[in-house]
């Protein structure tokens, strides 16, 4: 029998996720529509945008409201999975 892993986050708590991908129209829109997903209370005005120093991505830093690790884990594998996301922190 397994037991859950305990978790080091303490629920419900802001949680900043960096999200990397190619600069390109609409991945800061497309992002913010899968974060709601997860957290529908969720806002542009709580993400900050970093270009790359040659402009080539763009960097995004969501904050969240986490209020469940399962809460968590499916919005990491969907913005991992997404076509327009090279990484996800």
């Amino acid at each position: 029998m397994s037991t859950p892993r305990e978790s080091l986050i303490e629920y419900p708590s802001d949680f900043p996720i960096k999200i990397m991908g190619v600069m390109q129209e609409h991945f800061a829109q497309t992002m913010v529509a899968v974060v709601q997903r997860h957290d529908p209370d969720f806002h542009a005005g709580k993400m900050e945008m970093r270009p790359s120093s040659k402009g080539n991505y763009l960097s995004l830093t969501v904050t969240v409201r986490a209020t469940s690790r399962e809460q968590l884990d499916n919005l990491y594998r969907e913005l991992s999975s997404h076509a327009m996301v090279k990484v996800v922190l």
